[in-house]
């Protein structure tokens, strides 16, 4: 009977900690969620003066924010297969409705080209200002690659805990040797390195963003 009570509870516990794991992570989905629609906002506003005079300007911009906050989510960037609720069936009506759901998907396409384009060159803007600091250790250039595109991932907004693909290119049959070994470990390196800096200029970034909120 105590062996089944104890059972009981154990099972119980295990239970509340899968829940409690589970419950954490919806926030910290939902955190992340909230502030890639924040960073697409501010990348509407700071570009919108580029579209202007375009025909449905506001569809464009609804179309602009979704495919930055996809991409910034982890998505491909791709067309929506299901737009959102109020452009659905404008396909098949007037030309007026068919021009707002141009728009829109015009505009979700200008998105995921903003938030990559930018990505990569706040990606090279900081490997310039730290290369120095990188000067002299072996395969410069590997760790360069790794930096880029850890620093790049990250500050599309994406939640990698851990390097799992490395590019084709380093699963080659010569990088099964003791040197391409090497050279696979430091672009892991500079991975990380690129990685924890963005982390840290997009810290920086929303504290500064809070303060002047306040």
């Amino acid at each position: 009977m105590v062996k089944t009570t104890t059972l009981k509870i154990l099972l119980t516990l295990a239970m509340l900690a899968g829940c409690s794991t589970e419950f954490r992570d919806g926030i910290d989905d939902t955190a992340v969620s909230i502030q890639s629609r924040a960073r697409a906002l501010q990348a509407w506003t700071d570009s919108r003066d580029l579209f202007d005079g375009i025909p449905h300007t506001e569809d464009f911009g609804n179309g602009f924010r979704d495919g930055h906050h996809d991409i910034a989510m982890g998505g491909a960037g791709s067309w929506p297969a299901l737009p959102p609720r109020e452009y659905r069936g404008l396909g098949g009506r007037a030309d007026e409705d068919r021009s707002r759901l141009a728009a829109y998907m015009d505009g979700h396409e200008h998105g995921v080209l903003a938030i990559t384009a930018q990505s990569r060159l706040r990606a090279k803007m900081s490997w310039d200002e730290s290369r120095d600091m990188y000067d002299g250790i072996p395969h410069l250039s590997d760790f360069r690659r790794g930096y880029l595109d850890g620093f790049f991932s990250t500050s599309m907004g994406r939640k990698e805990t851990r390097l799992v693909t490395l590019p084709a290119e380093y699963s080659e049959r010569r990088f099964e040797t003791d040197l391409g070994l090497a050279r696979v470990r430091t672009y892991r390196d500079g991975h990380q390195h690129g990685k924890m800096t963005a982390q840290a200029e997009m810290t920086v970034e929303q504290a500064a963003s809070a303060e002047t909120r306040e």
